[in-house]
């Protein structure tokens, strides 16, 4: 019997660049000793890594950063004059709690986008359009305000 006969399994850690850590698992056997490739491994196909999705529940903002950010957004739709100074205080105030919470930028937009599909107000047959650009908008200067530019 030969050191080469059982499988190893190896785990490489890799960091990504958002500075977490991923697991990665791989099966490698040897090629038999009578075998012209001895001394190479072949890698099996069975590669695992990490899958931040499979956890069942997800970060979230409090109830009082989105309460806050979705009276800036009605006050923005209904009087676009007198609130840009509010939204810019609650979108600090999300960027603040994602960053203290490590919340990652699709968490962010999620929760984001979830308020904007609860508003009814920005669903008005009449403004249907008007409403989509106001989306796009919100989400865009969310997205700067997250990554700070």
């Amino acid at each position: 019997m030969h050191a080469f006969d059982a499988p190893q399994t190896q785990t490489y850690v890799v960091r990504t660049r958002d500075r977490r850590t991923l697991d990665a698992r791989c099966t490698v056997e040897a090629a038999a000793p009578s075998s012209p490739r001895s001394e190479r491994h072949a890698v099996s196909s069975a590669m695992m890594a990490f899958d931040s999705r499979s956890t069942n529940e997800r970060p979230r903002l409090s109830a009082q950063t989105v309460a806050e950010l979705r009276q800036a957004v009605l006050l923005l739709w209904t009087a676009p004059d007198a609130a840009d100074g509010q939204l810019g205080t609650a979108m600090d105030a999300l960027v603040r709690e994602a960053r203290e919470r490590a919340l990652r930028a699709e968490d962010v937009l999620i929760e984001v986008k979830g308020l904007l599909a609860d508003l009814p107000e920005l669903e008005a047959p009449e403004r249907r359009m008007e409403g989509a650009r106001f989306r796009e908008r919100l989400v865009t200067r969310c997205i700067k305000a997250y990554y700070g530019t």
